[in-house]
């Protein structure tokens, strides 16, 4: 489901998520359920509240994604 998402109805990128899953499942699952997280390099920097926000929205476009 994690590559489906990350694709976005792109077969090409579809494949190519899938060889990244294959090499290590964890990188689509993150940038697919976190995107915002995963790309703020400086998450690690923010404080907890932040940090807390960025993961909730990013849970809830997830959730949303899925429902549909």
């Amino acid at each position: 489901m994690a590559s489906l998402k990350l694709a976005k109805g792109n077969l090409d990128a579809l494949k190519a998520e899938i060889n990244t899953a294959k090499s290590d499942y964890r990188d689509v699952l993150a940038y697919a359920e976190y995107p915002g997280y995963m790309s703020n390099t400086f998450a690690s920097k923010l404080d907890e509240a932040e940090r807390q926000r960025i993961v909730d929205e990013d849970w809830k476009q997830y959730q949303d994604w899925f429902k549909k």
